[in-house]
């Protein structure tokens, strides 16, 4: 099934200024919708209205003539996540591995690595990828993926003259186990904050019926397990990270100082406010066809839950 890669630019009336908003994947929370054919379009965002609803007096709704559409590339193979960097590059990385990079304006989307040791099955996978603050220096890139072993990693790589990932410049920033059976509701965003934090998502790895484990007391409701949150941690230069204050637990015996928030089920992908600072996080809700004693009914949730100060 062809996949087509989109992305909108806001024009603004104010300076002439304009800024991208790249798709990202199919889940409910993005600003996009699937043709018959299967193409991936991108539309006026909720999100950015639910922003500008929220900060009248720093911001007005954008009207649906402030878009443009604009086809980047097609035929791509499950693309997950877009971005564009300071200089003019495109990535997006598909969910089985699939690594694309190239220079938007007068080139073509070309493959030009496998992200390595990807499990591509149900819901693992190459799940999302963000560029570091300073990439046009460093040419920093972090991706999450799913590991044979049921490992979930958020790594480091550097990418290469050709936009290309050099594969052997891996570093592994975390890493946890989602279980031998639970590859479902894996979470998998990252974005950085304004304050060059790495904001990620992680799912509670259950799901409502009996294919996993009932219930998630060991994943999204326990605070020394990874799962089920949202991190906040800030990448250091030689591939490792420092935890930035504000976060919820100081590390001890039970609690993972990584936490930035807890409870989700499964935060498929989060938006930043660039004005404020503010995080969004799109939980897509439980299978339940209606509410009952053992829980709320199937419904997408959108949560400002966190603010960045």
């Amino acid at each position: 099934m062809s996949r087509l890669v989109t992305r909108m630019i806001r024009r603004h009336a104010d300076d002439g200024r304009r800024s991208r908003q790249p798709n990202e994947s199919h889940r409910p929370t993005k600003s996009h919708q699937m043709s018959k054919s299967g193409k991936v379009m991108l539309w006026l965002s909720a999100l950015g209205l639910g922003f500008s609803a929220a900060l009248p007096a720093l911001a007005q709704a954008p009207k649906a003539v402030d878009f443009q559409r604009v086809t980047v590339a097609e035929g791509l193979d499950l693309p997950m996540e877009f971005e564009i960097s300071a200089d003019g590059r495109a990535f997006v990385v598909s969910k089985c591995g699939k690594f694309y990079g190239w220079k938007l304006d007068g080139g073509v989307a070309t493959q030009t690595s496998t992200v390595p040791n990807v499990r591509c099955v149900f819901e693992d996978g190459l799940l999302s990828l963000a560029l570091d603050p300073n990439f046009t220096q460093n040419n920093y890139l972090y991706v999450q993926y799913t590991s044979p072993g049921s490992k979930t990693r958020v790594s480091r790589f550097t990418v290469n003259a050709n936009n290309g990932l050099n594969t052997a410049s891996e570093s592994i920033l975390l890493e946890w186990t989602t279980g031998n059976e639970a590859h479902g509701h894996m979470g998998g965003s990252l974005k950085f904050d304004k304050s060059g934090n790495l904001i990620i998502t992680t799912g509670d790895n259950n799901a409502a019926s009996g294919y996993f484990s009932a219930g998630a007391q060991a994943t999204s409701g326990n605070t020394n397990d990874l799962r089920g949150k949202v991190l906040r941690i800030t990448p250091t230069a030689d591939g490792k990270y420092t935890i930035p204050a504000g976060n919820l637990f100081p590390a001890d015996a039970t609690h993972r100082a990584e936490i930035y928030g807890m409870g989700f089920r499964n935060p498929f992908r989060i938006n930043l406010d660039p004005l404020t600072g503010y995080l969004y996080v799109g939980d897509i809700g439980p299978d339940a066809s209606a509410d009952s004693a053992e829980g709320p009914g199937g419904r997408g949730e959108l949560g400002l839950g966190i603010v960045q100060v």
